[in-house]
């Protein structure tokens, strides 16, 4: 759900519901923290918060996350929400140019498909709005299984891989290349590291470490970056952040 300047120019409502071939094409999902009010025209996840009940921004989230923003001001405050949450998929506009563009999707956003086209809104009836949303929309995914989702979807649009490791993995899939690595998970933290050009929190360090094919074949890659962070490669900055340590790294 989102505000009316979502869709500033087909009607005065408040209510401007994704279509729900997109939901289809994406889903299941197992919460939308910015709901409509029900009656609803079609669940977009199993749970819902009600913006008009209460602030989704600071209610706890879960599982698999669909976000359809308030646009405006607030979208940046609920993009970032989720690349903190790092599973699930954000609708917004492809304003490109953005601060909160910038900040949430092309800082910390796993892969994105820009939707051909502009998307026509529906209306809390279920039914779709006069006009189209007056701007291209785009889909920002966050984590390995919503990048794999996103990719495979269908839906008529741009795909295009943002976290580094995530380039990895697409081009595994595009080769049909078996997804495995003979690289260390050493080495694969140290080039994400490497990569970045910055410290990174152990939340996006796995986050990438599980687009890397190597992540295949390993169910625990959280406890295995952990493990492999205590190698004098790295370093500690702050509580839960690594950079690469020059001294120890692997060259």
């Amino acid at each position: 759900m989102s505000m009316n300047d979502h869709h500033p120019q087909a009607s005065r409502s408040e209510i401007w519901l994704t279509p729900r071939f997109v939901i289809d094409a994406l889903g299941p999902f197992d919460l939308d923290p910015a709901a409509a009010p029900v009656p609803r025209p079609f669940p977009t996840a199993l749970h819902h918060y009600v913006r008009s009940e209460g602030d989704g921004l600071i209610r706890p989230w879960f599982g698999r996350v669909w976000l359809n923003p308030p646009y405006g001001a607030a979208t940046g405050r609920w993009m970032r929400r989720l690349a903190d949450h790092g599973r699930g998929t954000g609708l917004i506009f492809a304003r490109t140019d953005t601060k909160a563009f910038r900040d949430a999707v092309w800082e910390r956003g796993t892969a994105a498909l820009f939707l051909h086209g502009r998307l026509t809104f529906l209306q809390k009836d279920g039914l779709s709005a006069s006009n189209d949303g007056g701007a291209p929309s785009v889909l920002v995914a966050y984590g390995a299984e919503d990048a794999d989702r996103l990719y495979e979807c269908g839906l008529d649009g741009q795909f295009v891989p943002i976290a580094p490791a995530a380039f990895l993995f697409i081009t595994a899939r595009l080769l049909d290349q078996p997804a495995h690595s003979e690289e260390t998970w050493r080495q694969v933290l140290t080039g994400i590291l490497r990569r970045a050009g910055r410290p990174l929190s152990i939340q996006q360090i796995t986050e990438l470490a599980t687009c890397h094919p190597k992540a295949a074949h390993n169910g625990h890659v959280d406890a295995k970056v952990r493990q492999t962070l205590q190698h004098p490669a790295f370093r500690r900055t702050a509580p839960s952040q690594y950079t690469l340590d020059l001294n120890g790294a692997v060259q």
